[in-house]
Protein backbone atom coordinates (compact mmCIF):
# COMPACT_ATOMS: atom_id res chain seq x y z
CA UNK A 1 0.00 0.00 0.00
CA UNK A 2 2.43 2.01 1.09
CA UNK A 3 4.27 1.41 -2.39
CA UNK A 4 1.86 2.90 -4.49
CA UNK A 5 1.33 5.71 -2.01
CA UNK A 6 4.61 7.13 -2.61
CA UNK A 7 5.49 5.62 -5.91
CA UNK A 8 2.39 8.02 -7.16
CA UNK A 9 2.29 10.67 -4.75
CA UNK A 10 -1.30 10.04 -3.70
CA UNK A 11 -3.32 7.89 -1.28
CA UNK A 12 -4.85 4.82 -2.46
CA UNK A 13 -9.01 4.84 -1.91
CA UNK A 14 -10.94 1.77 -2.46
CA UNK A 15 -13.45 1.56 -5.37
CA UNK A 16 -16.65 2.21 -3.89
CA UNK A 17 -19.12 -0.70 -3.83
CA UNK A 18 -22.23 -0.87 -5.96
CA UNK A 19 -25.02 -2.63 -4.36
CA UNK A 20 -26.74 -4.51 -7.47
CA UNK A 21 -30.19 -5.28 -7.64
CA UNK A 22 -31.04 -8.22 -5.72
CA UNK A 23 -32.96 -10.94 -8.01
CA UNK A 24 -33.62 -14.51 -7.78
CA UNK A 25 -32.19 -15.85 -10.77
CA UNK A 26 -31.73 -19.94 -10.42
CA UNK A 27 -28.72 -21.24 -11.82
CA UNK A 28 -29.12 -23.13 -15.14
CA UNK A 29 -28.04 -26.45 -14.35
CA UNK A 30 -28.31 -29.19 -17.36
CA UNK A 31 -31.09 -31.53 -16.81
CA UNK A 32 -32.31 -29.59 -14.27
CA UNK A 33 -35.77 -28.64 -15.20
CA UNK A 34 -37.03 -25.39 -13.48
CA UNK A 35 -40.26 -26.35 -10.88
CA UNK A 36 -42.99 -25.57 -13.47
CA UNK A 37 -41.03 -27.68 -15.90
CA UNK A 38 -41.76 -31.48 -16.65
CA UNK A 39 -40.69 -33.90 -19.09
CA UNK A 40 -43.21 -35.21 -21.09
CA UNK A 41 -43.53 -38.47 -23.23
CA UNK A 42 -40.17 -38.84 -25.59
CA UNK A 43 -40.95 -39.37 -29.05
CA UNK A 44 -37.62 -40.72 -30.98
CA UNK A 45 -36.05 -37.42 -32.38
CA UNK A 46 -37.34 -34.93 -29.27
CA UNK A 47 -38.09 -34.58 -26.01
CA UNK A 48 -41.19 -33.37 -25.04
CA UNK A 49 -41.52 -30.71 -22.04
CA UNK A 50 -44.74 -29.72 -20.13
CA UNK A 51 -44.95 -25.59 -18.67
CA UNK A 52 -46.97 -24.75 -16.30
CA UNK A 53 -48.09 -21.52 -17.58
CA UNK A 54 -48.93 -19.35 -14.67
CA UNK A 55 -45.91 -20.21 -12.42
CA UNK A 56 -43.63 -19.71 -15.54
CA UNK A 57 -44.68 -16.43 -16.14
CA UNK A 58 -45.01 -15.36 -12.40
CA UNK A 59 -40.89 -16.36 -12.30
CA UNK A 60 -39.88 -15.05 -15.87
CA UNK A 61 -41.65 -11.73 -15.38
CA UNK A 62 -40.52 -11.55 -12.20
CA UNK A 63 -36.64 -12.17 -13.19
CA UNK A 64 -37.04 -9.75 -16.00
CA UNK A 65 -38.41 -7.04 -13.31
CA UNK A 66 -41.99 -6.23 -15.17
CA UNK A 67 -44.31 -4.14 -13.01
CA UNK A 68 -47.03 -3.59 -15.94
CA UNK A 69 -47.80 -6.52 -17.56
CA UNK A 70 -48.13 -6.17 -21.38
CA UNK A 71 -47.94 -8.54 -24.39
CA UNK A 72 -44.37 -7.40 -24.98
CA UNK A 73 -43.54 -8.44 -21.55
CA UNK A 74 -45.11 -11.51 -22.07
CA UNK A 75 -43.63 -12.77 -25.08
CA UNK A 76 -40.27 -11.91 -23.76
CA UNK A 77 -40.52 -14.10 -21.00
CA UNK A 78 -41.70 -16.92 -23.11
CA UNK A 79 -38.76 -16.29 -25.46
CA UNK A 80 -36.44 -16.66 -22.42
CA UNK A 81 -38.05 -19.43 -21.07
CA UNK A 82 -37.35 -21.40 -24.40
CA UNK A 83 -33.83 -20.20 -24.22
CA UNK A 84 -33.69 -21.31 -19.91
CA UNK A 85 -34.89 -25.04 -21.30
CA UNK A 86 -33.18 -25.16 -24.15
CA UNK A 87 -29.75 -24.57 -22.25
CA UNK A 88 -30.98 -26.97 -19.24
CA UNK A 89 -31.48 -30.10 -21.66
CA UNK A 90 -28.47 -29.09 -23.85
CA UNK A 91 -30.54 -29.21 -27.13
CA UNK A 92 -32.76 -27.30 -29.32
CA UNK A 93 -34.63 -30.38 -30.22
CA UNK A 94 -37.38 -29.91 -27.34
CA UNK A 95 -40.90 -29.81 -28.07
CA UNK A 96 -43.09 -27.26 -25.33
CA UNK A 97 -46.43 -27.37 -24.76
CA UNK A 98 -48.04 -24.94 -22.48
CA UNK A 99 -50.47 -25.09 -20.03
CA UNK A 100 -52.70 -22.17 -18.99
CA UNK A 101 -56.07 -23.91 -18.37
CA UNK A 102 -57.41 -20.35 -17.41
CA UNK A 103 -56.19 -18.51 -20.57
CA UNK A 104 -54.92 -15.79 -18.18
CA UNK A 105 -51.81 -15.44 -20.13
CA UNK A 106 -53.52 -15.01 -23.48
CA UNK A 107 -51.42 -12.16 -25.24
CA UNK A 108 -54.65 -10.55 -26.41
CA UNK A 109 -55.66 -10.18 -22.88
CA UNK A 110 -52.75 -8.15 -22.35
CA UNK A 111 -52.60 -4.35 -23.41
CA UNK A 112 -50.27 -3.41 -26.24
CA UNK A 113 -49.17 0.21 -24.74
CA UNK A 114 -45.38 -0.87 -24.18
CA UNK A 115 -44.59 1.12 -27.55
CA UNK A 116 -42.54 -1.76 -28.42
CA UNK A 117 -43.03 -4.38 -31.12
CA UNK A 118 -44.31 -7.48 -30.38
CA UNK A 119 -43.62 -9.12 -33.51
CA UNK A 120 -39.99 -8.29 -32.85
CA UNK A 121 -40.41 -9.97 -29.29
CA UNK A 122 -41.92 -13.38 -30.80
CA UNK A 123 -38.74 -13.77 -32.68
CA UNK A 124 -36.85 -13.04 -29.95
CA UNK A 125 -35.19 -10.07 -30.12
CA UNK A 126 -35.84 -8.34 -27.01
CA UNK A 127 -35.26 -11.35 -24.55
CA UNK A 128 -32.04 -12.28 -25.95
CA UNK A 129 -30.44 -9.13 -24.91
CA UNK A 130 -32.68 -10.10 -20.91
CA UNK A 131 -30.89 -13.36 -21.45
CA UNK A 132 -27.99 -12.36 -21.93
CA UNK A 133 -28.03 -9.76 -19.38
CA UNK A 134 -28.78 -11.91 -16.59
CA UNK A 135 -27.32 -15.16 -17.66
CA UNK A 136 -24.14 -14.18 -19.71
CA UNK A 137 -24.75 -16.01 -23.17
CA UNK A 138 -27.14 -16.85 -25.49
CA UNK A 139 -28.16 -20.83 -25.57
CA UNK A 140 -26.91 -21.37 -29.25
CA UNK A 141 -24.72 -18.25 -30.22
Amino acid sequence: MGFFKNLFGMEEHPAPLVQPKVVNIPTLNRGELPEWASLGEMPRNHQIIDVNAPAMYEDWLGRLDVTEITQFDLECAYQCMKMELQATMGTFAIEIRIHDTEKKYKLSKWPDNSGKDVHKASKGLGARERFKELYGFIPGA
